[in-house]
């Protein structure tokens, strides 16, 4: 579906021919985008030992998992890149466009030497489960990346000298590709009595294509104009899933139907009629889609929502 894609976004080069003026325009942005993460995704507990002593003195300790979210998962911000080229004849255009983010890496551990760390396959007041929990280590490491290629009719709405408005229809294709790894070192009281080792991996892939439609205007302002963004669509989601625990390989694969939706706004300073420098920032959102931090040993088809906030800076231009 990539390949055709690129196709299809070449085949803007042929252009759409109309009336009164015509111009071909692109533009390159530089992004740092940062992403959001689902709540309550903790991946050790601590464990509350209880000890009590009865009137016979006979001493009994129990064992339940905590409230303590000890390892969690943090991203921050990649750099990412984005392309646009188009060609506008009088009311109607076509435009293509691709973006693509470097990959998110989050890399944790903890360890305890008590072996008083909990796993996230147990829930909060239960006991303990010797083959899992108990861990003296534990590490994860969290992967993800987004990419998004569109193609567009325009249609000009309004056009003066001091602002313009513009509208577009078109098909969207996003491709979000999680991966997800955890390990653990375990040893069960008594200590030093038995250890094992629990290691998981996850991949999931999210293959989007639906239909989208969106809202462009600009307004003059000092050097150049500002501009607003605003953008929805609903795409069809191909979510795939496989994971390997423990050297047992099992593959889940689901659909679901994602909302996407885009809010940006910039300001473009124009050293010439021809020229543009950009600088903006754009709200980005998904929902429906699987991701790596959830836990398919709990559900194996979970899904959620992610947003991307990213400012940006780019170059454009038009002949």
């Amino acid at each position: 579906m990539r390949k055709a894609l690129w196709l299809i976004a070449l085949a803007v080069a042929a252009g759409i021919p109309g009336s009164g003026y015509a111009q071909w325009y692109g533009s390159t942005d530089f992004l740092l985008p940062s992403r959001s993460v689902p709540e309550n995704r903790s991946y050790q507990h601590n464990i509350v030992v209880t000890t009590s002593t009865s009137n016979t003195g006979v001493v009994t300790t129990t064992r339940t998992i905590g409230t303590d979210n000890l390892l969690n998962v943090d991203v921050g911000s990649v750099a990412a890149g984005r392309a646009i080229v188009g060609y506008q004849g009088g009311y109607f255009g076509i435009e293509g466009g691709f973006m693509s983010t470097d990959t998110w890496n989050s890399y944790g551990s903890i360890s305890d030497p008590n072996a008083q760390l909990a796993s996230p396959f147990s829930a909060a007041g239960e006991i303990p489960n010797n083959l899992y929990d108990f861990n003296t280590f534990a590490e994860i490491n969290y992967q993800t990346r987004l990419q998004s290629a569109e193609i567009n009719l325009t249609y000009l709405l309004y056009d003066d000298i001091s602002c313009q408005a513009s509208c577009k229809f078109g098909l969207r294709a996003l491709w979000l590709d999680e991966a997800f790894t955890y390990h653990t070192t375990n040893d069960p009281p008594p200590l030093d009595l038995s250890t094992t080792n629990v290691n998981w991996s996850l991949d999931v892939q999210n293959q989007m294509l639906g239909p989208q439609v969106g809202l462009r205007g600009y307004t003059e302002a000092p050097g150049g104009r500002i501009g607003l963004n605003v953008l929805g669509g609903y795409a069809y989601n191909q979510i795939d899933r496989s994971q390997v625990f423990n050297s047992v390989p099992t593959t889940f694969n689901t659909s679901e139907g994602a909302f996407f939706g885009e809010l940006g706004t910039e300001y473009v300073l124009m050293p010439t009629p021809n020229l543009q420098i950009k600088i903006g920032f754009q709200f980005f959102g998904l929902s429906n889609v699987g991701l790596a931090l959830d836990n398919p040993r709990l559900s194996n088809d979970q899904t959620d929502s992610v947003w991307y906030y990213m400012p940006y800076l780019g170059i454009g231009g038009s002949f």
